[in-house]
């Protein structure tokens, strides 16, 4: 449940960010002499000894914004993207995968969730 949690309330942040890209105007014109800052998420996957490492790169201004999700049952992080309509998702929490229920504590907008 708790992986569920996090996922969720990652996946609702990137929906938020990506419908705010989809409405921003870019600058009429931009300088020759200066190149526009980064704007664009940034994946990179990283091998570490016993495991592997996927972090996202997400620019200060680029419109783009992380906002928790949280699903009310099990879904997968792709299923819980996707009702979202996510740019895309991470998964911040864990589960006890013998009973479903987080074992992450969840805080939302101040609130303990």
């Amino acid at each position: 449940m708790r992986k569920i949690l996090g996922l969720s309330l990652i996946a609702i942040g990137l929906a938020v960010a990506w419908s705010s890209i989809r409405n921003h105007q870019p600058p009429d014109a931009l300088s020759s002499d200066v190149s526009p800052p980064q704007k664009q998420i940034k994946y990179q996957s990283h091998t570490l000894d016993f495991s592997v490492v996927h972090t996202l790169l997400i620019p200060a201004n680029s419109g783009f914004s992380v906002t928790p999700a949280i699903s009310e049952q099990l879904i997968t992080l792709e299923d819980l993207a996707q009702k979202h309509q996510a740019v895309a998702a991470i998964n911040g929490g864990f589960f006890d995968p013998k009973n479903q229920k987080t074992t992450s504590i969840v805080i939302k907008q101040g609130q303990l969730v």
